[in-house]
C-alpha cells in the first residue's frame, strides 16, 4: 500500500508518493500555474538503484480539481499508482491548526470547518491548503485524507511561553498566542538526532534550527516542543529570506504616519520585501555569501544580522532548557551554508558549543556531526523530510483511530505469515480481497446510499453472508436496495463474502469492524467504544462474525481487551459462544471458543436498540 502526501499552493501542488511500509519515496511531482494561460507539470518516478524517469506536461489546468485529475494521470502511468484503491491513505500539509489540532487527524466535514475557521490566522495559506483537500477529496472520494498541521507539535508550549502580554480579553476571544510554524521539520530533525545520538528523545534536551527562506528555531525538551521563535504568524522570530522577524510592533504604526502606507501594503513590506531582501536586495543566501566575498557591505550586515539573531535565540534556550545535548541544524541554509554555521555558533563556546571547521566544510549525507570532539554539547546537521513526516503521521493517524478501542482479535492458529493482526479503522471504508491481491473499495460512507449500492456491485453476487447492520434493523444486499427510509449515517457496517476456488473468502469492513481472509487464515479486527450506543448492532455483528468463522473452519478467536473496555468485554458474552478471560500484564487475555456450537446465552440478550 502506498501513502500520497500533498502541499496544496494557491496555483500549484507539490506531491510525493512513498511506499506505506518502509515510507521509501516511489514519485513526487509539481504541477504549477494552476489557473493560468498554461500549466506545467513536472512528475519524476523513482526506480531501482536510483534510477529516475522525468516525465513533464504542459497545458492549460483550469482548478484544482483538475490538476488532481492531471496528476492521478500521470502516477497511472508511469505507473507509481496502477489504481486510487493502492493508497493506503493520503496526507496534506495545513499550515495552520491553531489550538484545535494538536496533531494529525482523518479529515470530516468536521475537520474542514474548523480548518476553515481558522483562515484569519492563515489568509495567505490555509485557504490554498483547503482547495487542495477538497479536490482531492473530489478524486480520491474512498481514501481516508489526513490533515497534518506545521503548527501541532509546539501546542504542547506552556502558557508562558504562547501566551503575549496582551489583554487576556484578547486571548480568550480571539485567540490572540504565539502557536509555531515548521513543526513537521523540527520533529523530524529531532527523532533524527535522538536516533544519531543513541538516546531515547524523551531523554533529551535540544535546539532545533529550521534555516530556509522561511526561518525558526525551537526548544525542545523530552520530545516536545517547550518554546519556537515564530508567534502568532509566521512573521515573528529569526531573521529570514524575505520576512523581518521580531520587530517592534510601534515601527508598524509609525511607517504608516510617516509614509501613508495603506495597510495591506505594510503587511507586504514585512513579509516579503524585508529580512535579507529588505536589507541587501536578494533573499538566496547563496547570492547573499557571494555578494558579501566581494565586500558588498549590506550583504555583509545582512549576514551578521541574520546569524546574531539566531546566536540570541540558541542563547535564550538554553536558558530556558537548562541543559541542552544537542544544537541542529535543518533546511536548506542550515544545511548547505557552513558559513552560517560557524558563524551562529561563534562566540558560545562558554556554553559548550564549538564547531570543527573541517566537519563543517565537510558535511554532507543525511547526517553529520560538525562539533569539536572534546565540546560537551554536540552539534549536528540533519537532513529534514517534511514530506516522509506528514507521511509517517498519516499512517499513524489512521492507526491511531483504529486502537481506539482498545482490542484487536485474530484467530488462533492462523498463518505466521500473514502479517499479524490487522488495526481497526474507525474511517467508514469497505475492504474486498479479490484473488491474491487486496482491492479496497473506499468510496463508501454511511450517510450515501448510492455508494452503497455502488460497492455492492463490486462485491459481486449476493452471499447469505452479505449484511448491513443498522438500528433497529438488519439488511440483505437485496433488502438495502430495495429500502426507502434507512438512517444511512447509522449504518456502521457491511459483511460480504466472495466465492473463489470453492473457498469461503471472508471480506467486509464498516466503521466498527473489518474482516478479511480465507479459511484458516481469516483475520478478524473488532472496534467497540465505550460511548458506542449501538450495543446492539454490535452484539448482532459479532453472531454474524462467529457464524461466518464457524461455516469457514475457524474454531477460536483470541482478543487482547484492557480492563476499561467494558463495552467490548459485554459484546463478546452476548456473542452466544464460551468466553474465558486471564488478566495478564494488565490486559484481559480472552478466548472464544467457536466450536462446538454453543447456544445463545440469554443473560445480556440483544434487545436490538440501535
Amino acid at each position: 500500500m502506498k501513502v500520497l502526501v500533498i502541499n496544496s499552493g494557491s496555483s500549484s501542488v507539490k506531491y510525493e508518493v512513498f511506499e506505506g511500509s518502509d515510507f521509501t519515496v516511489l514519485s513526487s511531482g509539481l504541477l504549477e500555474r494552476i489557473g493560468e494561460g498554461e500549466s506545467r507539470h513536472v512528475h519524476r518516478a523513482y526506480g531501482p538503484e536510483g534510477t529516475v524517469r522525468e516525465i513533464e506536461r504542459r497545458g492549460r489546468v483550469d482548478n484544482h480539481r483538475e490538476g488532481f485529475r492531471f496528476i492521478l494521470s500521470l502516477l497511472v502511468e508511469s505507473p507509481v499508482i496502477k489504481n486510487p484503491a493502492e493508497l493506503v491513505g493520503i496526507g496534506h500539509r495545513v499550515v495552520h491548526g491553531g489550538e484545535d489540532f494538536k496533531e494529525a487527524v482523518l479529515i470530516d466535514k468536521d475537520v474542514l470547518e474548523r480548518i476553515r475557521a481558522l483562515i484569519p490566522l492563515a489568509p495567505l495559506h490555509n485557504p490554498a491548503n483547503l482547495l487542495g483537500i477538497e479536490a482531492a477529496r473530489e478524486i480520491f472520494p474512498g481514501v481516508p485524507h489526513v490533515a497534518v498541521f506545521d503548527t501541532a507539535f509546539h501546542q504542547s508550549m506552556p502558557p508562558h511561553a504562547y501566551m503575549y502580554s496582551l489583554p487576556y480579553s484578547l486571548y480568550a476571544l480571539h485567540r490572540v498566542r504565539r502557536y509555531g510554524f515548521h513543526g513537521t521539520s523540527h520533529l523530524w530533525v529531532a527523532k533524527k538526532a535522538a536516533a544519531h545520538l543513541g538516546k531515547p528523545l524523551e531523554s533529551l534536551r535540544l535546539i532545533t534550527l529550521h534555516l530556509g527562506n522561511g526561518a525558526s528555531a525551537a526548544a525542545i525538551r523530552e520530545g516536545r516542543s517547550v518554546d519556537t521563535s515564530m508567534g502568532m504568524t509566521p512573521l515573528e522570530g529569526l531573521v529570514m529570506g524575505t520576512r523581518c522577524g521580531d520587530l517592534d510592533p510601534a515601527v508598524s504604526f509609525y511607517l504608516r504616519r510617516a509614509t501613508g502606507m495603506p495597510e495591506e501594503d505594510l503587511e507586504a513590506l514585512l513579509n516579503k520585501g524585508s529580512g535579507l531582501k529588505g536589507i541587501c536586495g536578494v533573499n538566496d543566501m547563496r547570492e547573499v555569501i557571494r555578494m558579501e566575498s566581494r565586500g558588498e557591505p549590506l550583504a555583509q550586515l545582512a549576514l551578521e544580522l541574520y546569524c546574531y539573531r539566531i546566536k540570541k535565540y540558541v542563547g535564550a534556550y538554553f536558558a530556558a532548557l537548562g541543559r541542552v545535548d544537542a544544537i541542529v541544524f535543518t533546511g536548506g541554509v542550515g544545511e548547505n551554508a557552513s558559513v552560517i554555521r560557524k558563524r551562529a555558533c561563534e562566540g558560545l563556546e562558554h556554553l559548550g558549543v564549538a564547531v570543527d571547521g573541517v566537519k563543517n566544510e565537510t558535511a554532507s549525507g543525511e547526517i553529520a556531526e560538525i562539533g569539536s570532539e572534546d565540546a560537551p554539547v554536540r552539534v549536528l546537521v540533519v537532513r529534514t523530510d517534511e514530506e516522509r513526516e506528514i507521511a509517517q503521521q498519516t499512517v499513524s493517524a489512521i492507526e491511531r483511530v483504529g486502537r481506539a478501542g482498545g482490542v484487536s482479535i485474530s484467530t488462533a492458529g492462523r498463518d505466521s505469515g500473514s502479517g499479524g493482526t490487522n488495526a481497526v479503522s474507525n474511517y467508514r471504508v469497505i475492504e474486498i480481497l479479490r484473488d491474491q491481491r487486496s482491492v479496497t473499495i473506499r468510496a463508501v460512507r454511511p450517510d450515501d446510499k448510492g455508494l452503497f449500492i455502488d460497492a455492492l456491485g463490486q462485491v459481486g453476487p449476493e452471499s447469505r453472508y452479505t449484511r448491513f447492520f443498522a438500528p433497529k434493523k438488519e439488511f440483505t444486499a437485496s433488502e438495502l436496495q430495495q429500502a426507502t427510509e434507512v438512517d444511512f449515517v447509522n449504518v456502521v457496517a457491511l459483511v460480504a463474502v466472495l466465492e473463489k476456488d470453492g473457498k469461503d473468502r471472508i471480506a467486509g469492513g464498516g466503521r466498527y469492524v473489518r474482516i478479511e481472509g480465507t479459511g484458516q487464515t481469516a483475520e478478524v479486527a473488532f472496534l467497540v467504544e465505550d460511548a458506542f450506543q449501538g450495543l446492539g448492532i454490535a452484539s448482532r455483528l459479532f453472531k454474524h462474525l462467529v457464524a461466518i468463522a464457524r461455516d469457514v473452519g475457524i474454531t477460536r478467536f483470541e482478543a487482547e481487551v484492557l480492563p476499561s473496555n467494558d463495552a467490548m468485554l459485554r459484546v463478546f458474552e452476548r456473542g452466544g459462544v464460551p468466553v474465558t478471560r486471564t488478566l495478564e500484564s494488565g490486559t484481559f487475555h480472552v478466548v472464544m471458543d467457536l466450536n462446538p456450537p454453543h447456544p445463545p446465552s440469554q443473560r445480556g440478550a440483544d434487545t436490538g436498540e440501535g
